[in-house]
């Protein structure tokens, strides 16, 4: 990553003597990253600083973010040492860990040329990191953010093995707030997208079964080389949304219940910890002699090309940290499910897949209510007007509707759409909670 210009980044001035050769590493969205010599205990250290002109709260919430992960002493887990004030503003000591990210390591090495990794050492790494997300979950935090490039994989020298630790918690979330580690609300969506649960698109927030989802995801990176949800960013969010789960290739197929389970679309339906992911994992492999006779090799498909110097892994682009405008992902939800409402609306009263995408639609809309503006509402529901008009005209209460939705009621408004269906006599009475235009 290139430094930014000397004159935009300060050098921190730390107190203490124990600290030498400061020099910059890397950049966050909140912070700059420095390596610091420890004289005293003869080691680097990683110094996150955070970027001037934070508000007073953000600051408190940067602060308390360290506090909060110093409380993290886990094997698995960066280590955070101490958090301070210099005069060039607060900062947080960290462990400085050396070693590929689980991507490099994943795809044969930064240079792609080294072996890859056998199914016995991806269980293992899959193990630690399911330790690591059951500690940090039982501190109330959910990380939020797990993908590969927040994995690094430092060598054990007694072991002469790679283990992982988990880097990053820049958007983890406490699970008894509102609010993720730095204080920023969930007006938006954060996250990696190729490793987003359902629920973070929907903007609905993050739990332990988030983390797991995630983890879940690169599973199944791990054993087949590529996303199970690859693409576009439409095309990704719908296969995260309602896509079905793909299958493993036929010599992996006896991992295939722990992996629909794992990508549930429905958090209730996955993994509660993450030690049981791994139980049923290690299950399968038990179980079966075709898993069994793979742990000391690569499980990618024998005949699929290996991934080289110039060629992506399958299915892989450079992935990044985005912090997505929830409205705008729910508006492309919303257009989704009018256009397949437009596809069935002359058989609307016959077809029960319309009550489902209207079920649908009425569930966005009671986000649509709190988080869009007036003119996104407006939008979503003529799109939803003009995908009955077929079997119901509307315009005898456009003019109540309209002033609903200026002042951004979509719910009230979709409830007196349901009400004209019913005074139409278009949709049977009993029918009527199978839309549940209101709740």
């Amino acid at each position: 990553m290139a430094a930014p210009p000397p004159t935009l980044r300060p050098q921190p001035t730390l107190p203490g003597k124990e600290f030498s050769n400061i020099r910059y590493y890397a950049e966050g969205g909140m912070s700059w990253v420095y390596l610091a010599y420890n004289k005293d205990l003869e080691r680097d250290e990683i110094i996150k600083l955070l970027k001037p002109g934070k508000s007073s709260a953000q600051r408190e919430e940067f602060k308390r973010e360290g506090r909060t992960l110093a409380q993290f002493n886990q094997a698995n887990i960066c280590q955070v040492f101490s958090v301070g004030e210099c005069p060039e503003g607060p900062y947080v000591r960290m462990e400085f860990i050396q070693g590929p990210t689980l991507q490099e390591w994943m795809e044969g090495g930064e240079q792609r040329d080294q072996p890859l990794p056998a199914l016995r050492d991806i269980l293992r790494v899959l193990t630690d990191l399911a330790k690591a997300l059951d500690f940090a979950h039982s501190k109330k935090v959910v990380h939020s953010d797990l993908k590969p490039e927040n994995v690094l994989l430092p060598l054990d020298p007694v072991q002469k093995t790679r283990f992982p630790k988990l880097i990053d918690f820049g958007i983890a979330r406490r699970i008894d707030s509102e609010a993720d580690l730095m204080g920023q609300a969930k007006e938006r969506i954060a996250g990696t997208l190729p490793y987003m649960a359902p629920e973070q698109l929907r903007g609905e927030g993050a739990s332990p079964s988030t983390d797991l989802y995630s983890l879940g995801v690169m599973f199944y990176e791990l054993l087949t080389g590529q996303l199970p949800f690859h693409g576009d960013r439409d095309t990704v969010i719908q296969g995260h949304l309602r896509g079905p789960i793909p299958r493993l290739p036929k010599h992996l197929i006896n991992f295939q219940p722990v992996l629909e389970r794992a990508l549930a679309k429905s958090p209730s339906v996955r993994f509660k910890r993450g030690d049981d992911f791994i139980r049923r994992a290690n299950d399968a492999v038990s179980k079966s002699p075709e898993l069994a006779a793979l742990l000391d090799m690569s499980p990618l498909d024998p005949d699929a090309p290996r991934p080289g110097p110039d060629v992506p892994a399958r299915g892989r682009t450079k992935t990044h940290t985005h912090t997505l405008p929830a409205q705008e992902l729910r508006l492309a939800e919303v257009n989704r499910l009018v256009s397949e409402l437009q596809e069935v609306k002359g058989s609307l009263i016959t077809n029960p897949k319309s009550f489902e995408l209207m079920r649908q639609l009425a569930e966005l809309a009671t986000g649509l209510q709190t988080r869009l503006d007036a003119e996104l509402v407006r939008s979503a529901v003529e799109n939803a007007q003009s995908a009955l008009q077929g079997r119901l005209d509307l315009s005898h209460i456009a003019e109540e509707l309209t002033r609903q939705i200026a002042r951004t009621e979509a719910v009230e408004a979709l409830r007196s759409a349901k009400e004209a269906a019913f005074r139409g006599n278009w949709l049977p009475p009993e029918q009527g909670n199978a839309l549940e235009l209101a709740r």
